[in-house]
């Protein structure tokens, strides 16, 4: 069922997708469907992101996901820092079989999809100012990775991911902190 659905539950704004890596883990990612998509893809560009995908059924997406930046870090010797990214990951794109949808994301009450997607543009230029060091699995590091990224992001915009957090998302219960996600 489509998040825009009136057959959906209430207020549900998006999805939580994930695809294997590394042969033992899940990396998850967050999907959500705008309404007015020429407002939204024009605050991509304008801000350095690219425009939103496009799904089987024609209806235009944003991608919101972390990831390592691969720069040299002296923290940390082979990933770099974690990055917030939008519509950039290859993979997150997807919609073959190996992405899956693994839970819903639902907007505080009065807030609208196209408000929610606004705020998480906004939360993400705003991680991306001071970012932390990567590490593939926290519990083991220090660090977050791509899944602390989306439990923390959704989070900070005051809600929960209703998804897995089982040892397949390593990291999902370790969220970026939500005052990382503030203006600075």
């Amino acid at each position: 069922v489509a998040p825009n659905s009136t057959a959906n539950q209430a207020n549900v704004v998006g999805e939580i997708y994930s695809h294997p890596i590394l042969g033992f883990g899940r990396h998850a990612s967050s999907r959500f469907y705008p309404t007015n998509t020429d407002a939204i893809n024009q605050t991509l560009v304008t801000n350095g992101f690219p425009r939103m995908s496009t799904d089987a059924t024609g209806r235009q997406y944003v991608v919101f996901s972390g990831g390592p930046n691969y720069v040299p870090d002296p923290d940390s010797i082979v990933f770099g820092s974690l990055e917030g990214n939008i519509n950039n990951r290859l993979t997150d794109l997807a919609n073959g079989p190996g992405n899956q949808l693994i839970g819903t994301v639902t907007a505080p009450s009065g807030v609208t999809t196209d408000q929610f997607v606004s705020r998480l543009i906004q939360y993400t230029l705003n991680y991306n100012t001071n970012q932390f060091i990567y590490s593939i699995v926290p519990a083991i590091g220090t660090g977050y990775n791509s899944n602390s990224y989306v439990d923390g992001l959704i989070q900070s915009a005051g809600v929960t991911m209703n998804a897995g957090t089982n040892w397949r998302y390593p990291g999902i219960s370790t969220p970026v902190p939500a005052q990382n996600f503030n203006p600075r």
